[in-house]
């Protein structure tokens, strides 16, 4: 151990290294004053130092402080007259180890007091390092901490706490927080002091900041009784919490004013209805209450034929993948009529997978069903009658697949059902050179034309054509064009009538005896159809009517 001594008197000096040197203690370093202490401490470490306070060149407390400002880590025992017990206990408030009387040191009491000086310093030190590493805890957390004295005044705050409220030297609470130039008023801080029991409180900043406030006491130096306060930032919190409120209000709301029913149903613990919107009423002639008060109501509801759509509820699988499921079934009213009803519905599970609740939102679709059967109804009547026809019918949808074809079709065209089912595009049934026209067409239709028969020459599955006329017109449903739906003429035989009877006006052109053709209009009148360059001297071609 190496020691310290700071003694101008030359006798005490000896006398003391002597004691130390009986004690087998190490190298003892001696100096006169406090020059030389400042001098051997700038550049050499000591265990401990023995000091008297009255040097040539500095006196009292001083000494001490200043060897202390030197080397803080070094345990300082004081060595005092017996007249010096006012300075002793000033040098142990400022923090001196102990206090020696010159006149009364041994061996044994100074070994002890240095032993026990040297292990208080080092409990001090490992306590400051703790505090220091508390301090630097208190310092990273997002929340402000302070300490709050009988007094107002606040001994310590963390660095949150300065960044929000600034320097809070010799700054009382009140004034920091409040800018009150004296106590606030039933001081829920200073109350946890008088009680002794913690509080929680919420407190508002001028800047509108809300925070959470826990205060407790806290014990401080001397006993003096502390208040720890910790303020938690909440703001955020408080606003989601408004925005949840008011969501919840807007959902009660659309809720309540909704033509549809939404409901919420507890599986677990106990089974029953948590939420059904007022909208139940008028589907089933049963209040919400009702609902609440009687679990199995809707057995009573749902149709007999239905009921297995109902335990799809309680059937579901633990842990089974949740989204949104749709049921269709029968509700009847409390006053007879049966419902149809279209229930979109979602399993709610806990954190360990089980089911807890089912959500849903209930449809009635009476009416769009009934649409819906008239709609199929119609359909089948138009394929029924389509079947009949001498003419190819068909239909497609916006991208040009046929979606129906009636048995003409199949055997003009010489597809098949299975050929249908795999995709066959209507352009495909027209000869290559007219698609681009057709293409253009369709498209016209489409977009709300109507342009009447077309003619295009049409392709058969075996690769032979034909002269056919197409009309078409859009289709609609729910006021929305979903394809096309047309009849395909063909006009083969036309062509060819035609054909022949531009084959028999250029004969009878060419006649050289005249010849005329009229039509009887009425039993009495006849007109003149038509007549030969050689029947033109007989008749004047201006008059084309006369009687018989």
């Amino acid at each position: 151990m190496k020691i310290l001594l700071v003694e101008n008197d030359a006798g005490d000096a000896r006398r003391v290294e002597r004691l130390l040197r009986d004690d087998r203690s190490p190298r003892v370093v001696v100096v006169g004053t406090l020059a030389d202490a400042m001098a051997v401490l700038s550049h050499s470490d000591f265990d401990a130092a023995l000091v008297n306070l009255r040097l040539p060149d500095s006196q009292g407390i001083d000494t001490l402080v200043a060897i202390q400002r030197a080397m803080p880590a070094m345990p300082v025992i004081v060595l005092t007259g017996a007249e010096d017990q006012e300075t002793s206990d000033e040098a142990i408030r400022v923090g001196a180890q102990d206090y020696l009387a010159k006149g009364a040191l041994s061996v044994e009491l100074l070994s002890r007091t240095i032993r026990y000086a040297v292990e208080r310093k080092r409990i001090q030190r490992e306590l400051a390092d703790e505090r220091g590493r508390l301090f630097s805890v208190l310092d990273s957390l997002p929340m402000f901490i302070y300490l709050q004295a009988p007094d107002y005044t606040i001994p310590f705050a963390n660095r949150t706490f300065r960044e929000l409220f600034g320097d809070i030297e010799g700054r009382p609470c009140y004034e920091v927080f409040h800018s009150r130039s004296e106590p606030c008023e039933a001081c829920p801080t200073m109350r946890v002091q008088d009680t002794g029991e913690p509080e929680i409180s919420e407190w508002t900043s001028a800047a509108g900041r809300a925070y959470a406030i826990y205060d407790q006491v806290f014990p401080g130096p001397n006993d003096t009784p502390l208040t720890l306060e910790v303020g938690l930032d909440i703001t955020e919190e408080r606003r989601a919490q408004r925005e949840l409120v008011d969501s919840e209000a807007r959902f009660r709301r659309v809720a309540e004013n909704a033509p549809d029913v939404i409901w919420r149903y507890r599986v677990a613990p106990e089974r029953g209805f948590d939420y059904v919107s007022p909208a139940v009423s008028e589907l089933t002639g049963y209040t919400p209450e009702q609902h609440y008060a009687d679990p199995d109501i809707e057995r009573g509801i749902v149709h007999p034929d239905d009921q297995h759509l109902q335990d799809l509820i309680t059937q579901l699988s633990p842990g089974e993948a949740t989204g949104r499921r749709v049921r269709w079934m029968r509700w009847i009213h409390r006053d007879g009529r049966v419902r149809w009803i279209e229930d979109h519905y979602t399993p709610v599970y806990d954190e360990r997978g089980r089911l807890v609740a089912v959500e849903g939102i209930a449809r009635d679709i009476t009416e769009q069903r009934a649409a819906q059967e008239a709609l199929a109804e119609s359909e089948r009547r138009f394929r029924e009658q389509s079947e009949l026809l001498p003419e190819v019918v068909y239909e497609c949808d916006v991208s040009g697949r046929i979606t129906f074809a009636n048995r003409v079709a199949f055997e003009r065209f010489g597809y098949s059902e299975r050929d249908l089912a795999r995709g066959v595009k209507a352009l495909d049934m027209l000869a290559p050179e007219d698609r681009d026209r057709a293409s253009g067409n369709i498209g016209r239709i489409l977009g709300g034309e109507s342009i009447g028969g077309v003619e295009y020459t049409a392709l058969a599955k075996d690769g032979s054509t034909f002269p056919v006329i197409v009309h078409s017109v859009a289709v609609l449903r729910d006021g929305e064009v979903v394809g096309l739906r047309g009849i395909i003429v063909d006009i083969s035989e036309q062509l060819r009538a035609r054909e022949a009877l531009k084959t028999a006006d250029e004969i009878v052109s060419a006649l050289p005896t005249g010849m005329l053709i009229y039509r009887y209009r009425e039993p009495d009148e006849i007109a003149l159809v038509s007549g030969n360059a050689a029947a033109a001297p007989f008749v004047d071609v201006r008059s084309t009517t006369g009687r018989v």
